[in-house]
């Protein structure tokens, strides 16, 4: 029979980490997200649904890390 995995995670929008307890030690896995906020002369520069795919494309990088890092 598998054990089961001892798996925490905290979280919020731009950082996780994922901690596992295996043989009396903690393992640390840490997930920046590498969305940084904009300033004005960038928000002027573009236009708002580019900014807000850009945003989108961040996220969903930074989850799908996540993601592919609880599979293991």
């Amino acid at each position: 029979m598998k054990t089961p995995r001892r798996l925490g995670i905290w979280m919020d929008h731009s950082v996780a980490r994922l901690m596992e307890y295996t043989d009396g030690e903690y393992k640390v896995i840490t997930f920046d997200s590498n969305f940084v906020g904009l300033d004005n002369q960038d928000g002027l520069q573009h236009s708002e649904s580019l900014l807000y795919n850009k945003e989108n494309q961040a996220k969903r990088s930074f989850y799908k890390s996540i993601i592919e890092a609880l599979k293991l």
